[in-house]
């Protein structure tokens, strides 16, 4: 760039003083031009690095997907075509998780109570004729009237058969986390969850969002000491449910809120049918793919990333585990064949 002295020529004493402003002016714009050019240049040079870095990222995303697929697919390989069984522990706790089963089924038989398998129970069932291979634990779903009606019932069953310090069931709550659904613990861990599901008629296209508002109402009644009964009272009125049948079902305001909100068609769902689980007959919904599709979407295939409760890993070192779970899955049993004597 030429200066202003050379293109303005020769010196004029009164434009003298303008001119050697204009000069230093022109000459911290050079300095400043040739570090921002400068500066320009190392961003270049980064940004080429980012590139290569995000090119290596790419490649190795791609390769590690490439790995998890390969996983993927052994997993399914062992799980659909090979006839595995769970070891010791895991096939103790899936046995004690299967005896408190039959004990709930014994008891709702008894009284009238429809249930259904539900969540990973009903996955494991219809993927795999029973427990998922990874899984240590059963759920149940209930509409709303058997729901109530079981929880009146089920503490004096348990005593009527010596079971009342064996078997604990409550309704979960803790500290703020209120998670209002029934967990049945044996042999000192949970075992088994029960869900409730409720009537609607009609639901608006913004039930979702009414659900999640109602859902929140319901957790802060909880922790504003209002009564549950009081407190799913206000739910139901304000979503307009029902414990008589309807054409649409969907999942009780205590859910997890891990779990995904669905409505679901009566007609799909009812009357329940017969589904095998670990070889022996207990209740599935009449489309179990709808409503799977509904829980899982896919549901066919195996999970990329699978859902654990480790609990076999904190039961793993306590002193004579295997021992005590078979004791405890005996004497369950005994109470299983004699119920109805």
């Amino acid at each position: 760039m030429k200066s202003l002295r050379n293109i303005i020529g020769s010196k004029d004493n009164e434009n003298e003083e303008l001119i050697n402003k204009l000069v230093s002016l022109q000459e911290k714009f050079l300095i400043q031009l040739d570090a921002l050019k400068r500066e320009n240049d190392g961003l270049r040079s980064e940004l080429n690095k980012l590139r290569k870095n995000n090119e290596e990222l790419e490649s190795q995303l791609k390769k590690n997907n490439e790995i998890l697929d390969s996983y993927n697919e052994h997993f399914k390989l062992l799980f659909y075509y090979y006839d595995l069984k769970p070891k010791s522990l895991l096939k103790n706790i899936q046995d004690i998780c299967q005896e408190v089963l039959d004990f709930v089924v014994n008891v709702c038989n008894k009284h009238s109570i429809e249930y259904w398998l539900d969540y990973g129970a009903l996955l494991g069932a219809v993927r795999h004729d029973g427990f998922l291979p990874w899984d240590d634990d059963i759920d149940l779903g209930m509409m709303r009237k058997d729901y109530e009606l079981f929880l009146e019932v089920f503490d004096s069953e348990l005593k009527n058969h010596g079971l009342e310090n064996q078997i604990k069931c409550r309704l979960l709550r803790h500290g703020d986390n209120v998670l209002y659904f029934i967990q049945i613990s044996y042999a000192g861990f949970a075992v088994l969850d029960i869900f409730p599901y409720d009537y609607i008629e009609n639901p608006p296209e913004n039930i979702e969002e009414l659900y999640d508002i109602e859902k929140s109402k319901f957790k802060n009644n909880i922790l504003n000491d209002k009564s549950y009964s009081e407190a799913l009272a206000e739910s139901y009125s304000n979503l307009n449910l029902s414990r008589g049948e309807k054409s649409f079902v969907i999942p009780g305001v205590e859910r997890p809120a891990s779990t995904r909100f669905h409505v679901q068609e009566s007609e799909e769902l009812f009357p329940l049918t017969k589904v095998t689980f670990n070889g022996k007959e207990y209740l599935g919904h009449k489309n179990n793919d709808y409503h799977l599709q509904k829980l899982y979407g896919d549901w066919q295939d195996l999970p990329k990333v699978l859902e654990r409760h480790n609990r076999i890993y904190k039961l793993k070192y306590r002193p004579n585990i295997n021992d005590n779970l078979e004791k405890k899955v005996n004497a369950l049993h005994k109470v299983n064949d004699n119920f109805n004597d």
